[in-house]
C-alpha cells in the first residue's frame, strides 16, 4: 500500500501524509537534511524522495538494480548508501549522490544483505543478521559501513540469527527487535 504516516510523540497521535508514488514490499530508506530517500522494494528500482517540510514526493534517478526488496540504507554527507535487494542476499553497494542525482558503485559488503536489521549511527551504517542463502540458516553476520570512507568492518556473530526485524540504537548499544528465526518463522 502507498500509505505514509507520521507519529507525533508530543501528542501521541498518528497523521496521514502524502502517499508514496510507488507501493512496494520491503523498501528501505534513510534520512538526510530534511528528506527521506526510499529505494523501492519488490516492485522495481525507483528511488523516491520525500520532502518532510513540503509533504511531497519527487523521483530520483532509478537505482541501477532490478529490485530493492530487503535492502538496507544509510545517508551521510549528501550521499545515500543502499545495499541489498533482489529478494536474496546481495553484497553490491550502490551510492546515490544527492547533488548530481546519479548512482555509483561502492565497495561490496563482506556478506550478503537481505531483510537484515539496519541502523545509522553517526557516520556508520550498521547491518545485522538477515535471511541467508538458504531459509534453513539465517545470517549471523554483523558489519558496519563507515560512510565517510566507504570501508566495511565485521563485528561479532549475531547469535539470535534473526531476519526481517527492527534494529534501533541508544547510546553505545544496538537493539534487535522481533523478526524471523532461522527457517522463516
Amino acid at each position: 500500500i502507498p500509505d505514509v504516516n507520521r507519529y507525533n510523540a508530543s501528542t501521541n497521535a498518528w497523521a496521514p501524509l502524502a502517499p508514496i508514488p510507488v507501493a512496494s514490499e520491503a523498501p528501505c530508506g534513510a534520512h538526510w537534511n530534511g528528506k527521506i530517500y526510499v529505494a523501492e522494494g519488490d516492485t522495481g528500482s525507483s528511488f523516491q524522495i520525500y520532502d518532510i517540510a513540503a509533504n511531497s514526493w519527487t523521483a530520483g534517478a532509478p537505482r541501477p538494480v532490478a529490485s530493492g526488496y530487503g535492502c538496507a540504507a544509510g545517508a551521510l554527507n549528501n550521499k545515500v548508501y543502499v545495499i541489498g535487494g533482489a529478494a536474496a542476499p546481495q553484497t553490491q553497494l550502490t551510492v546515490y549522490d544527492i547533488a548530481t542525482n546519479t548512482w555509483s558503485t561502492g565497495n561490496p559488503a563482506p556478506t550478503g544483505v537481505f531483510l537484515s536489521g539496519y541502523q545509522t549511527v553517526g557516520n556508520y551504517l550498521y547491518i545485522v543478521g538477515g535471511f541467508g542463502a538458504s531459509p534453513a540458516a539465517n545470517s549471523t553476520a554483523t558489519m558496519r559501513l563507515d560512510m565517510s570512507t566507504g570501508t566495511w568492518s565485521s563485528g561479532p556473530a549475531f547469535s539470535p540469527q534473526r531476519a526481517d526485524f527492527a534494529l534501533a540504537s541508544f547510546g553505545s548499544k544496538l537493539y534487535a527487535i522481533g523478526g524471523d528465526a532461522t527457517g522463516g518463522s
